[in-house]
């Protein structure tokens, strides 16, 4: 699976693409995650990690505050949102919201 993301540093004052390759395989998955910025021109590789969790990249995101949320995960029966910081070329968890009744 593969996804692009497009989103704004606040740090660099830069555009930013993201390209999110997710594989699965015998082992498990793995993602690889690119960042192109407007400004150079250029594709670098800012992770790439077997994960152990299944990731759903097709999902709709958000770009809030110079980060890209929205990209369900799930680790053991519990569902998390995956956050990628633009300046930081991090990830990082937050907990999905509730539903409301």
């Amino acid at each position: 699976m593969l996804c692009l993301r497009f989103g704004f540093d606040h740090k660099t004052h830069d555009f930013k693409v993201i390209r999110i390759a997710y594989l699965r395989g015998a082992n498990g998955g793995y993602m690889e995650v690119e960042a192109h910025k407007l400004s150079t021109g250029l594709w670098t590789t800012v992770y790439s990690k077997a994960i152990n969790s299944k990731l759903d990249i097709n999902y709709s995101s958000i770009y809030l505050n110079g980060a890209i949320i929205g990209f369900p995960i799930r680790r053991m029966k519990v569902a998390k949102l995956l956050v990628f910081d633009l300046s930081d070329e991090t990830f990082s968890e937050m907990g999905s919201p509730r539903v409301l009744a």
